[in-house]
């Protein structure tokens, strides 16, 4: 039965067995566990022929994780802490009884999941545990008497991968509270004319004017042109966005300097120069409103971003900030990231803020950096999803 085992794979071997399972407490109370435990012994000895060396003890425990659907969830506690106990005594009796047997523990980390066939509980693992006792249980069909150090290096392995997946699990199910509000892109119907437009004096003569030199405001939008204050412009030339200082994202978020242009995209923003002659930082702000939570807090500022294209300012990118004030031109960045990288990736900077009595606000700024000299090349930068939090780790974005 063991080559069995071996040979044909662990179903064939426990389908083709005549084994009964007893998971009852009440027999411990009735018998006690050392008669239960040497009838046990003497069954598999005597009536099944076993030698001790070719027994082999899986310590199980229930669990108090399960996933499902990519996240992780608890078990309740219920009475697995005191059958854990019972289970870890008669382990250390049968081994005690059976001191050549195997002993295959859990791996470091093992958890429950919900698309086991046999249904959700604390003692149906997922798959990858089903594999290591497999791995283990052939290591030693292959070799009962020198197989120890291949099992631990075996539960090492799974432990790990058991403790990867799981910590996976475990960042999707954590949602920090958000102090951030507002999304960054907008459903208002907000346009400008795109910079080097053509430009006509009315929708009927369709006159040429010449071109945009910069981005410009929509103030009718219409098809098929649209009006200006410099005239008309074609409505395919028209996009979602904003320039200027102290414009409206929305209720929450506004631009800083008039340099600044913000582009609407579905689910990002890009914030770019507005083509005029100014020279300041493109930016937009929020100030944090609910901050009672936050005094002497550590918090972790993230934001999704990347660089379309940098500034001839030593190649700058942009900029993540938390100013500490509730102006921002009456603060300062007292923490700040560059942000260089040219595909998206999550940025974050993390930092303890002030006690109440020297807490003067706090608001966040996302930056493309402005470029240098006569003809600058200003940054072009995308952002999406920011976030504030409580904590030191950037956890999952709320849809």
């Amino acid at each position: 039965m063991f080559n069995n085992a071996y040979r044909k794979g662990l179903n064939s071997f426990f389908s083709n067995s005549k084994f009964e399972i007893i998971n009852r407490i009440d027999l411990l109370n009735e018998y006690g566990s050392d008669i239960i435990l040497d009838r046990l012994i003497k069954w598999l000895k005597e009536d099944l022929n076993y030698k001790e060396e070719e027994i082999i003890l899986i310590e199980n425990n229930r669990t108090p994780y399960y996933t499902h659907e990519g996240k992780m969830y608890y078990f309740p506690s219920g009475t697995r802490d005191e059958v854990n106990g019972i289970l870890a005594e008669l382990y250390k009796s049968f081994k005690e009884k059976c001191v050549n047997c195997h002993v295959i523990k859990l791996p470091l980390v093992a958890y429950a999941d919900t698309d086991h066939p046999w249904s959700l509980t604390d003692q149906h693992f997922c798959h990858e545990f089903y594999e290591y006792l497999y791995k283990c249980v052939d290591a030693v069909a292959e070799d009962p008497i020198f197989c120890d150090e291949k099992i631990t290096q075996i539960r090492e392995e799974f432990s790990l991968i058991l403790f990867k997946k799981l910590n996976t699990f475990f960042q999707n199910s954590i949602v920090g509270k958000q102090f951030l509000k507002g999304n960054l892109s907008t459903n208002d119907n907000k346009y400008i004319a795109s910079q080097f437009s053509q430009l006509y004096n009315n929708p009927i003569e369709k006159k040429p004017l010449g071109v945009l030199k910069n981005y410009s405001k929509v103030l009718d939008f219409d098809f098929p042109y649209s009006r200006v204050s410099e005239g008309y412009v074609n409505s395919d030339a028209c996009i979602k966005g904003i320039i200027g200082a102290d414009k409206q994202l929305n209720s929450y978020w506004q631009t800083v300097n008039n340099s600044t242009c913000v582009l609407f995209k579905d689910h990002s923003i890009i914030i770019k120069h507005a083509g005029n002659q100014s020279k300041g930082q493109m930016n937009i702000i929020q100030t944090v409103e609910d901050v009672d939570e936050l005094y002497g807090a550590t918090v972790t500022l993230s934001v999704w971003a990347r660089v379309l294209q940098c500034s001839n300012d030593n190649n700058r990118g942009g900029t993540l900030a938390l100013i500490n004030s509730n102006s921002y031109n009456k603060g300062q960045f007292f923490r700040s990231k560059p942000i260089n990288n040219t595909q998206w990736e999550r940025i974050s900077i993390t930092c303890k803020l002030p006690e109440k009595e020297n807490f003067k606000g706090l608001t966040v700024c996302l930056r493309a950096n402005a470029g240098i000299g006569e003809k600058p090349i200003n940054a072009i930068v995308e952002f999406s999803k920011p976030k504030l939090e409580i904590g030191s780790v950037p956890t999952k974005c709320e849809e």
